[in-house]
């Protein structure tokens, strides 16, 4: 056999044979069929999408993901396409080429969010892949952002459109709503007024426990059609399922509270995560310069089971139970006695004057939330899910509060007045809301989502409620010698004496479609319906969102649509079905948003401006005391206007990160009986700013920074008023909500250490809240003293308050 070395046929042939071969290698290679393994992610949170759909393009050929995101399919060669869906995102179309053998496929969400804000678990998430519909804040942003403890109401009030004047207050005022035209979801289910120390005057915490949270997505307006009976925002939070791989935790101890979570796999199926927090606000309020004997306490245990009962089945149960306490323990202050000379009646004589007060406050809170979730995957493109929940809460109070003067005049007769006030309430409350409820998410084609879903409520309110004022007064002035004595009971608007026994129910249906016409477009169609017994209401909410993808990088963003909220039973005038109880309140929507990113290597740095219109149309009408309590009307008495624009930044450069808000708007209210035309709602606060900054000045160790400016919320003045004939001073009512409370400014700061000691974590924190120690008042009070002469008081909230943690984790 004759052989030819290679080396004697020359670098020219030799090149054309490595060429060749390498030719019919790869098309070799290209005709053999290929296994591959994958995963599919939101291309955000970077978090598996169970029951996503993989197509090899132009076959028949497909699998859907299990549970956890992944896929295992067999292409007939190794060039090709996948199409790649899942409810609610764009559908992606991905090459495979034959060296692939594992892929990481990440899809982006078609639907709209105007103005929404995405709080996600793992701070690392908050990278350049954000979207600029979306601001990621990461679950220790989210302590950054709130002080004390970990809250994501108090968090969000550092966004745009979002105010409360008070750092230590978990209710929040979103566009010139109440506080209760906020919707709050736990991983779909309602929860009502989630809220622990709610009776305190100045202070309040969100029940939710932000290290179980996944995210937790906030729109603050123009929200799609799944979300009803809210007028102003939707916080839908999602906890996480626990890990899969093994068992871990963490705990923290600080001035404030202590706090624990375990998580863990649950068999080859299953997973845990439990978490509770217990509080010693009390005993931490003795240091700190705070009025009154006040002890509030509270606690709270939530946590989420998940088992996998196939490809194609899971179910969740989720529960949160949430106790407090609060009480006031009784004190008696006696106020100084004053003695003048003067006249009476005509006469030299002498007036003693003196008065004293007693105040009693006990309250104890429950609620309890208990779910259970199943979701099937029907196909490829169809998922179902099924939910069941039962939320259970319950309400005692008891306050008593006494005012005791008296007045002694001496000449030649003597004469007195001895007056004793009584405001008293007990209340005995519970509700119970049991939810059933399916929801279908369709996705037929690459261009449309499909989203429908119903539900029924089934409410029981059971309330003994006594809430009256009565005066006992004794004197001999009017009849001299003669003793006379009066007894008056007085039932003040909003108060009551009543029992209540009511079962009701509301049923709401949706029907969504979202539309990607063309690369540019994405439209958003919605209609919702909404049906109230106790008032025998029915409405009907059509709702419509616009995206448009502007050539340079610009998302201009348009809503509109109809929202309605039925009232809450402190709305309510009848204990029993009727069609004189109070209608739904109702809203329109109009907003408008333009936003733009700029993003290069390791800087980000996003823009977003929106202007919005609120119309309220049949409002219950409220006033707000001094102290922060709401009392209805029972009617729809009133309309109302908010305008304004919202403004945002955003910035990630190298190691420092943050953002800076800025909000202007007007909130108007029209009570159609008074004839007096608008006047400012109490939420009416016209400018907002807040700032927040992060610098890591190590790989262990972070300086933050948080500032907020409000201008002060309206309030409805007091004039002091001398009576010449009666020498008496009166505090005079002026116009509602005429006056507006001093600006609110506040100065944070806060460090971050964090050491390892092999697998365990530990971080040390301190956090200073209100450095400069500004003096904010929440209201005015207004008075007389023991001389009849009137004073203002103020109401102040917290001054500076520093915290100090210690978290570990392993």
């Amino acid at each position: 056999m004759f052989r030819t070395p290679i080396a004697s046929i020359g670098r020219g042939a030799a090149e054309k044979v490595f060429v060749f071969s390498t030719f019919f290698f790869v098309i070799h290679l290209n005709a053999q069929p290929l296994a591959l393994d994958g995963m599919v992610c939101d291309a955000v949170t970077q978090e598996p999408l169970p029951f996503a759909h993989v197509l090899v393009e132009g076959t028949t050929l497909g699998a859907a993901c299990d549970a956890g995101g992944r896929f295992r399919l067999t292409l007939p060669s190794g060039n090709g396409f996948l199409q790649v869906r899942y409810i609610g995102y764009q559908t992606a179309r991905v090459p495979v080429s034959a060296m692939d053998r594992e892929l990481r496929i990440s899809l982006h969400l078609s639907t709209l969010r105007m103005q929404e804000i995405v709080v996600y678990a793992d701070p690392s998430r908050n990278d350049s892949r954000s979207p600029a519909s979306a601001i990621a804040v990461g679950g220790e942003r989210v302590a950054k952002t709130s002080s004390a403890m970990p809250d994501v109401f108090r968090s969000l009030q550092m966004l745009p459109g979002v105010s409360a004047n008070n750092e230590f207050d978990a209710k929040f005022n979103v566009r010139g709503g109440n506080y209760d035209e906020n919707l709050v979801l736990i991983n779909g289910t309602t929860v009502y007024e989630p809220f622990h120390i709610k009776e305190a005057d100045n202070a309040s915490i969100g029940i939710f426990n932000t290290d179980l949270m996944r995210k937790a997505e906030f729109i603050a307006g123009g929200f799609p059609a799944r979300y009803g009976d809210r007028l102003s925002s939707v916080l839908n939070i999602e906890y996480r399922e626990g890990n899969r791989e093994r068992f871990s935790g963490s705990a923290t101890v600080s001035l404030s509270h202590f706090d624990f979570l375990a998580e863990g796999p649950l068999g080859p199926a299953g997973s845990f995560i439990v978490g509770g927090r217990k509080s010693y606000v009390g005993y931490a309020l003795r240091f700190i310069d705070f009025e009154g004997d006040v002890r509030p306490s509270f606690y709270d245990v939530q946590g989420v089971f998940s088992l996998r009962t196939g490809r194609k089945h899971k179910t969740l149960f989720q529960f949160v139970h949430a106790g407090d306490r609060f009480e006031l323990k009784p004190y008696r202050e006696i106020g100084p006695t004053t003695v003048t000379a003067g006249t009476y009646l005509g006469r030299a004589a002498t007036t003693t004057r003196g008065s004293s007060s007693f105040e009693e406050n006990r309250e104890r809170y429950f609620s309890s939330l208990a779910d259970i979730q199943h979701r099937i995957l029907l196909s490829g493109s169809a998922i179902l899910q099924a939910d069941l929940s039962l939320y259970d809460q319950i309400d005692d109070e008891y306050s008593t509060e006494e005012q005791t003067s008296f007045r002694d005049i001496r000449n030649d007769r003597f004469y007195f007045n001895r007056s004793v006030t009584h405001d008293t309430m007990d209340n005995r409350l519970r509700i119970q809301t049991w939810e059933a409820k399916a929801a279908l998410d369709l996705k037929p084609s690459a261009f449309l989502d499909i989203k429908a879903g119903t539900s029924l409520q089934i409410i029981r309110y059971r309330q003994n409620l006594l809430d009256v004022r009565y005066r006992d007064v004794v004197q001999n002035m009017d009849k001299h010698p003669d003793t006379l004595r009066t007894h008056v009971l007085e039932i003040q608007p909003g108060q009551a004496f009543d029992t209540t026994r009511m079962d009701s129910y509301k049923t709401a249906a949706f029907l969504e479609s979202i539309w990607q016409i063309g690369p540019a477009v994405t439209l958003d169609l919605g209609l919702r319906t909404d049906y109230f017994d106790i008032n025998r209401d029915w409405n009907l909410s059509p709702r419509l969102s616009l995206l448009y993808l502007i050539p340079g990088g610009y998302r201009l963003q348009a809503a509109w649509g109809r929202y309605t909220q039925s009232p809450i039973y402190r709305q309510l005038a009848f204990s029993g079905e009727s069609r004189d109880n109070p209608q739904a309140q109702k809203a329109v929507h109009w907003l408008i948003g333009l936003e733009k990113e700029w993003s290069s290597g390791e800087t980000c740095f996003t823009l977003k401006t929106e202007a919005y219109i609120k119309k309220y149309n049949d409002l219950i009408s409220s006033t707000r005391s001094s102290y922060g309590r709401i009392t209805y009307s029972r009617h729809n008495d009133a309309e109302g206007l908010v305008r304004g624009i919202d403004a945002m930044t955003s910035f990630k450069w190298k190691r420092v990160s943050g953002w800076l808000s800025a909000g202007w708007l007007s909130a108007k209210e029209n009570l159609e009986s008074d004839g007096l035309g608008s006047y400012p709602r109490y939420t009416d606060q016209r400018y907002t700013f807040a700032f927040l900054g992060e610098i890591r000045l190590g790989r262990m160790f972070e300086f933050s920074t948080r500032a907020a400016y409000g201008s002060g919320y309206a309030y409805t003045p007091y004039t002091a008023v001398y009576n010449a004939n009666t020498k008496r001073w009166t505090w005079v009512t002026g116009y509602k909500n005429d006056g507006h409370l001093p600006a609110y400014r506040r100065l944070d700061i806060r460090t971050d250490k964090t050491f390892r000691i092999r697998n365990v974590t530990i971080a040390v924190f301190l956090d200073v809240n209100n450095l400069f120690n500004f003096k904010n008042i929440q209201s005015f009070h207004f008075h007389l003293d023991a001389a009849g002469k009137p004073y203002r008081e103020e109401i102040k909230l917290w001054p500076i308050v520093p915290m100090l943690g210690v978290r570990v984790g392993f």
